[in-house]
């Protein structure tokens, strides 16, 4: 997320001068490292018919590699993000680890869950009490931490959040009130954004079809016939999207 926010500054400074360049008019700029983390929270990216990932994730979502994960102790959870070869050997010198050790560009490539390295660890953790381990870790400069426990209702309701247009509520044609990822970067002067969720498909035809001036009989016999493919329901009301413009 750090590289993250400052990817997402320049694009925000650009645009900025860009609307300078048109109006005459500034812009204060706001980037929060949660929305620049929202930004690019997923490894995950469709390519056609298959999936790559940059770094896959467990079964238990618990990290990318041994290098960075959480793993528990004998009465938490810790969370160690290795960046270097240097954090890497500390976190064998701390926790006193004399199996065979992976480089850390090695183990950067290792599946948390398919990892000989990762299994030392967590059994080498679980015999330490959290402050120990903490202890251990921090004296040889290894990054680490407790992490914050949050449940998923907490996440959704945060009222900070709520309150910026972060985590937004919208209404999806079939599936109901849905909770989504909303306004994650801020402009003084520029926030208004699309509230409509993603479609379902065809559900936005017959509104296309009456902006092309097709009237209802039109419409009904072109959907009897599975020409336009489109849900019934939206011969009734067509579906406009909404704009929300946060303070």
């Amino acid at each position: 997320m750090d590289y993250g926010c400052g990817l997402t500054s320049c694009t925000m400074v650009l645009a900025a001068l860009f609307e300078r360049e048109q109006s005459g008019i500034g812009q204060y700029l706001e980037v929060p490292q949660t929305g620049a983390g929202l930004f690019s929270m997923s490894d995950v990216h469709g390519l056609r018919d298959s999936l790559s990932e940059t770094f896959p994730l467990d079964q238990d979502q618990r990290g990318h590699s041994p290098a960075n994960a959480l793993y528990r102790t004998a009465d938490g959870w810790i969370v160690i993000a290795c960046y270097s070869d240097r954090e890497w050997t500390g976190v064998r010198r701390a926790l006193g680890i004399e199996a065979v050790w992976p480089s850390f560009a090695n183990a950067r490539r290792e599946r948390f869950d398919r990892s000989a390295a990762a299994q030392t660890i967590q059994t080498a953790l679980a015999q330490l009490p959290t402050p120990s381990a903490l202890r251990r870790l921090r004296a040889e400069d290894v990054p680490c931490t407790v992490p914050a426990q949050f449940s998923a209702a907490e996440v959704v309701s945060e009222p900070t959040m709520r309150a910026r247009g972060v985590i937004v509520t919208e209404e999806h044609f079939t599936a109901g009130k849905v909770t989504e990822v909303g306004h994650t970067v801020r402009f003084s002067n520029a926030n208004a954004w699309n509230l409509r969720p993603a479609p379902v498909t065809g559900q936005h035809s017959v509104a296309i079809l009456h902006e092309i001036g097709r009237d209802d009989s039109v419409i009904a016999q072109l959907i009897a016939s599975k020409v336009v493919n489109a849900p019934v329901e939206t011969l009734a009301s067509s579906d406009q999207p909404t704009i929300s413009r946060p303070n």
